[in-house]
């Protein structure tokens, strides 16, 4: 492809899509622990105290919970921070899903059930994706015959 088109080796890819990767001759590492650092920034949160799940225990979300209203463009912020996590932290993406039903009229327990999320991630910020290389691969798969 070099003679077709002008191109240039840039090594091995360290950050991509706000994903860090790690390299080596056998594996693959990837995760946002970058990612997750300037978004705690952001929202206040860089000396937060991680927890260890991510929702409230016996905490009910609904619409009109009678606690005082929040600013929108805080609370879609946080929620959208949250989505783009869910799409490589599959941990956090039915919490997200059920918390982003409430963009358009969040609470202050609104606000406080996403940073709770935050926290969480946080907590697990070095968790990732690990991908090895082997030499015996069998590829298996199953397959539903209806």
């Amino acid at each position: 492809m070099k003679k077709e088109f002008d191109m240039n080796d840039l090594g091995l890819m360290s950050y991509f899509s706000c994903m860090e990767v790690h390299q080596t001759h056998d594996e693959i590492f990837l995760y946002q622990a970058k990612y997750v650092r300037e978004n705690l920034k952001k929202f206040g949160m860089s000396e937060c105290k991680p927890i260890a799940t991510p929702i409230s225990h016996g905490e009910l979300l609904c619409f009109h919970n009678g606690a005082e209203k929040v600013c929108k463009i805080e609370h879609r912020s946080i929620v959208w921070s949250l989505m783009f996590l869910c799409y490589k932290r599959l941990d956090i993406c039915y919490i997200v899903s059920l918390y982003s039903r409430y963009m358009d009229y969040p609470s202050y327990l609104h606000l406080k059930e996403a940073k709770i999320i935050l926290r969480y991630v946080y907590g697990t910020i070095n968790y990732g994706i690990h991908y090895f290389s082997h030499d015996n691969l069998k590829l298996i798969f199953f397959s539903e015959s209806d």
